[in-house]
């Protein structure tokens, strides 16, 4: 929401390939840092599966671009709703 013109790159500038490249890479570093950094804590076991991670980062960009589709300050019902599915997501995935 403070940055405005970093949420019209991230979710409209996804058309370039370039763009999309970029996203679908750092998702995916994303995924790996989240992952790693729960088992250093030792939240999670460490053989539990990335794929987990890879969908956790992938839905909640889905989540992110639904709450800021219609405008630049996210839509908090939507923000609400997508932490409830990632909540419920992740316990049925661990």
């Amino acid at each position: 929401e403070a940055h405005p013109g970093a949420l019209e790159l991230w979710f409209g500038g996804r058309h370039s390939p370039a763009v999309a490249r970029e996203v679908h890479r750092r998702s995916q570093v994303l995924a790996d840092r989240t992952r790693k950094a729960l088992i250093a804590a030792g939240v999670i076991p460490a053989d539990a599966d990335r794929l987990i991670f890879v969908v956790l980062v992938e839905l909640g960009d889905r989540i992110l671009e639904l709450a800021f589709r219609e405008q630049r300050i996210a839509d908090r019902t939507v923000m609400e709703q997508g932490h409830a599915a990632l909540s419920a997501y992740i316990r049925q995935a661990l």
